[in-house]
């Protein structure tokens, strides 16, 4: 509605303008900057699953890492024990 054009309808007349919202204001969702996916909370389920599952792919990696480390330090020590040094 153009008030504008109403309110000059009312230009001889002493009016009062009231504007209220009429129902429960829906807050529009958050759009997250890096994914784009609307959400609702504090944090972006879209990036927080994203985050814990790269976590969970590094804490692996590490894991694997140090047993192989650990499994080519006992096999130089094995070999090294064969050759008689100590």
């Amino acid at each position: 509605m153009d008030v504008g054009e109403f309110l000059y309808e009312l230009k001889d007349q002493e009016v009062m303008l009231v504007i209220a919202p009429i129902g429960p204001v829906e807050e529009p969702p958050v759009i997250c900057g890096l994914c784009r996916t609307p959400y609702e909370g504090d944090e972006c389920p879209t990036c927080q699953q994203e985050r814990e599952d790269a976590k969970r792919v590094i804490e692996d990696r590490l894991r694997k890492d140090r047993e192989e480390k650990d499994r080519l330090i006992r096999d130089v020590e094995d070999w090294l024990g064969q050759q008689g040094c100590s």
